[in-house]
């Protein structure tokens, strides 16, 4: 069952907010960083724009195809932030991004 921000446990509010201001201190756009977060956090079983599941299915024609002029300059510092900062399991592949439950959602 995926959870709203409401619900995170105090150490997700604090990771939320510690990507979030990561991703702004690199020039990720905002909503992308919220929807990059959302996945971390929550999981989102693919459910997200095309651009974001192009991102983090690591589709890179699609990441270009389907990005608008903001988050197409952005999309290297996006793939940089992705591949510091977010799990490895939750990125990568098709599979990956779907079967990921999200950190609150890990037992």
């Amino acid at each position: 069952m995926l959870m709203n921000y409401r619900e995170l446990s105090e150490h997700g509010q604090k990771k939320k907010k510690e990507l979030l201001e990561l991703a702004e201190q690199k020039g990720i756009p905002d909503r992308t960083a919220r929807a990059i977060v959302d996945h971390v956090l929550l999981g989102t079983g693919g459910q997200h724009g095309d651009f974001i599941g192009a991102v983090l299915s690591n589709n890179l024609s699609n990441s270009f195809g389907r990005a608008d002029l903001e988050n197409r300059a952005a999309l290297h510092k996006t793939v940089k932030y992705l591949y510091n900062y977010c799990p490895a399991k939750c990125w990568g592949s098709k599979e990956k991004m779907q079967d990921w439950p999200g950190l609150e959602n890990l037992d």
